[in-house]
């Protein structure tokens, strides 16, 4: 802020130009010289700004809005506060950058005068968010730095190079995220290694992880303990530094994929549709797919969680499996709203609402644990898991609300699921062909007083439910949440309807529901490694002084280089490149004569990997066209040996 009685001029953004000659003028050449390659603003009520014509009084665009904001809180604290603008294509043809060569940019900022700032919309108040213009009869409307050119060339730190987010390693887990690390300060590298581990966030209700970050080459607490900023994949770089760079992590929210069906010409079910209540349902609510079931009382699980989710299939085979089943409306209060186990309704239960087949006459009850023409499994291959899941399945009695009841004890969900009820219950847990998972179904539970008899239901939806008994003997914790959870610990709620009352499954026929995006857990660890100073290994330096290279060759009367190193078309240069710091080139001719020697004290910096040639010898004279040796000398790498070729046109001599 610079405010005086004058004026009230308030940082607002930041300009990046490119330039097509050292020079900041805005034509040279007759060719538009200039060119705004990024820009940002603060995060702020105004977008585009305009500045008012003092002699039309029209409202000429000056600043347009920036797509790359400034968070005031962020970029105004050193630690933090750092913008870095990567080039990649040329700015002014698109075209790939041309290694060697310079290019011109400049970083300027700029203020308005709030002053004389004012809202483009007549009926918007000051600070209202939208356009604004600067009104002519401010004292000043906007300020900007002078620019300066930075020029930058190409490839001119090939030794020590700028680099990308580097990808860790991810050494265990299912997550499919990915982490890197982004490098600010190379002098502050370390020979180490890296970890990166994740914790859950309790005290969110969605499924969120914290991660942290140790150095265990060096040991010690976490460089990173907690955090929960996620921007890999993001050019931001407001995270703390660490040892030299900033640990990039990917956000990872579970998300379901859709379902498909094998073989697709056997599909017999309607697609899928909530109004039907058909599709693959997650009832958790860690996560924005998770949702209740239309027609299921509005009840979700509060037990499943989001990493707990896997790819499954349902397996169609007449006999194949046995599932729980519950039933609803014969018990509770409401009795609309229960759906108990089975086994938990007797005959008096039934009497006035209708009879209930598959019934088990020895035990006055129906059986609870059926035969279902279905098999789930998890059939994982990120977790590397296969094996067969508990399953249940809903039945309804008839009513006018639900006609399509059948308390029949056979799985069919018929042609109207809405009506039939009839859905699915994928449970987390793995199947027992005995069916005495007892969170599941309740029953009698032994305790110190003797035995007691509570029987589950499967949405919780219905008055006076009791949970399983304090001092119940051989009952887990585990075991007493999911048996108090609406629908358990169901993994999936599957709900399928006939096309038409002939189309059913085909045995063999499967259903898959898959993970398009796993979330982290706690078993994710990824792992990375620095060099110190960043530079590149020895190896590398030396697989890269193998590539060096004089162009262009042959080198045909002129150098095209010249075209954007603005020297005389008729100064040709020939350009040795990928060379290492130290380094001596001698020049001789086909006969063996040596011409001119070349060593780094040449080189436009003492780290650049080019060196030029102006093609003329010891005594300065002009080399003739022929063929030319290059000798490279490293005292580290040894020595490689270049052949080129130059073509010069005719030139009157003025030396000899």
């Amino acid at each position: 802020v610079d405010k005086t009685d004058a004026w009230d001029n308030r940082f607002e953004g930041i300009n990046v130009t490119a330039y097509r000659t050292n020079s900041t003028q805005e034509i040279v050449g007759g060719t538009q010289n200039l060119k705004l390659h990024t820009s940002y603003q603060l995060d702020g009520f105004i977008q585009d700004v305009y500045k008012e014509n003092p002699e039309t009084g029209g409202r000429e665009l000056l600043f347009a809005e920036s797509s790359n904001k400034l968070d005031l809180q962020i970029y105004s604290d050193p630690e933090t506060g750092r913008i870095r603008v990567r080039v990649i294509r040329d700015p002014f043809s698109n075209g790939d950058l041309i290694k060697g060569q310079e290019y011109y940019f400049s970083f300027t900022s700029y203020a308005l005068n709030y002053d004389a700032l004012l809202p483009m919309d007549p009926d918007a108040q000051f600070g209202d968010e939208g356009d604004y213009f600067l009104s002519a009869a401010g004292f000043v409307g906007e300020v900007e730095n002078i620019p300066k050119i930075i020029i930058t060339v190409l490839a001119d730190d090939l030794y020590n190079p700028p680099e990308l987010v580097q990808p860790a390693n991810q050494v265990s887990g299912s997550g499919t995220g990915e982490v890197g690390y982004d490098v600010l300060n190379k002098s502050a590298l370390l020979d180490a290694n890296y970890e990166v581990t994740f914790f859950k966030d309790s005290s969110s209700a969605e499924y969120k992880m914290f991660w942290m970050m140790n150095n265990f080459t060096t040991g010690g607490p976490p460089l990173v303990d907690s955090s929960s900023s996620y921007t890999f994949g993001e050019s931001t770089i407001n995270d703390p530094v660490t040892e030299g760079f900033i640990t990039k992590v990917e956000e990872q929210t579970a998300t379901i994929g859709t379902p498909s069906y094998e073989p697709p010409s056997s599909v017999w079910y309607d697609p899928f549709d909530s109004a039907s209540t058909t599709g693959a349902y997650y009832v958790g609510t860690d996560i924005p797919q998770g949702q209740a079931l239309p027609n299921f009382n509005g009840k979700t699980s509060d037990y499943i969680t989001a990493d707990r989710l896997r790819k499954i299939e349902l397996r169609f085979q007449d006999g194949s499996g046995k599932a729980y089943r519950y039933i609803n409306g014969y018990i509770g209060i409401p009795v609309a709203s229960s759906y108990s186990y089975a086994e938990a309704i007797s005959s008096s239960d039934t009497v006035g609402k209708g009879p209930i087949d598959n019934w088990d006459a020895a035990n006055d009850r129906p059986f609870g644990f059926v035969d279902v023409p279905f098999t789930a499994w998890v059939v994982d291959e990120r977790y590397e898991e296969e094996f067969q899941l508990a399953v249940g399945f809903v039945e309804r009695r008839v009513t006018n609300t639900f006609p399509g009841g059948n308390p029949d004890g056979i799985w069919d969900p018929g042609d109207s699921l809405n009506t039939s009820g009839e859905v699915i219950v994928i449970f987390d847990a793995p199947y027992d062909p005995a069916g005495g998972q007892i969170e599941y179904t309740g029953g009698d539970f032994n305790t110190s007083g003797g035995t007691e008899t509570v029987w589950a239901d499967l949405l919780k939806a219905v008055f006076g439910l009791s949970s399983i008994p304090d001092d119940a003997i051989g009952i887990t914790d585990e075991q007493r949440a999911i048996f108090d959870a609406s629908w358990f610990n169901a993994m999936y709620v599957i709900g399928l309807q006939r096309q038409n009352t002939n189309s059913f499954f085909t045995g063999g026929d499967i259903l898959t529901e898959t993970l398009d995006i796993y979330p982290y857990t706690e078993a994710d660890v990824y792992q990375f490694q620095t060099t110190a100073g960043g530079g590149l290994t020895e190896d590398e330096e030396r697989e890269l002084f193998n590539t060096v290279n004089v162009y262009p060759n042959p080198l045909y009367g002129f150098n095209v280089a010249t075209s954007y190193t603005n020297s005389p078309s008729d100064e040709p240069f020939v350009t040795f490149s990928n060379l290492p710091e130290e380094i001596t080139v001698r020049i001789y001719s086909l006969s063996g004569q040596l011409l001119r020697t070349l060593t780094q004290a040449l080189k436009s910096s003492p780290t650049s990997p080019f060196l030029r040639w102006d093609l003329e010898n010891e005594s300065g004279l002009r080399v003739a066209s022929g063929l030319y040796l290059a000798i490279i000398s490293s005292p580290i790498y040894g020595e490689k040996v270049l052949k080129f070729t130059i073509i010069m046109p005719e030139k009157q001599i003025l030396k000899f």
